[in-house]
């Protein structure tokens, strides 16, 4: 296995990437981005790694639940600092958000009941084992490929 370098995803296959024709605003946000803390640090990745094979063979489960458990909380404080971010953003919109809210619970809702339904009654293996016969085949690689 070759040694991790931040440039490396360039060398992948580019399925569902856009061709950016402004080569010089790209690099402008890259360089942006470059300067931002990883989400997850790759020390953290690595542990969570060996604490998922560990588990996977049945050792040190109380171990990997903790190891699993500040990493969700490590990834939920990232999500939060960006949810308080945008906080002013939501409450300049809170007349429409509040309007759609009204349709949208009874609809997810809805939707929840059907797909819990769907899954008690093991209907969802039927519409997905349709659905991937319907899709072409180049998206069923594509989605089940990693």
């Amino acid at each position: 296995m070759s040694e991790w370098q931040k440039s490396g995803w360039r060398s992948k296959p580019r399925v569902q990437m856009p061709d950016y024709t402004d080569a010089e605003a790209l690099n402008a946000v890259e360089a942006q981005l470059a300067k931002y803390p990883p989400l997850v640090f790759a020390g953290e990745a690595r542990r969570l790694k060996k604490e998922l094979a560990a588990a996977s063979r049945g050792e040190n489960l109380i171990g990997a639940f903790f190891i699993f458990l500040v990493f969700g909380f490590g990834v939920a404080a990232s999500i939060l600092a960006f949810a308080y971010g945008s906080r002013k953003a939501l409450a300049a919109r809170k007349d429409r958000l509040q309007a759609v809210a009204r349709y949208g619970k009874p609809l997810f809702g809805g939707a929840l009941v059907l797909v819990g339904a769907m899954i008690l009654t093991r209907l969802d293996k039927a519409v997905e084992a349709w659905m991937l016969e319907a899709m072409p085949r180049w998206l069923v690689e594509l989605t089940t490929r990693f």
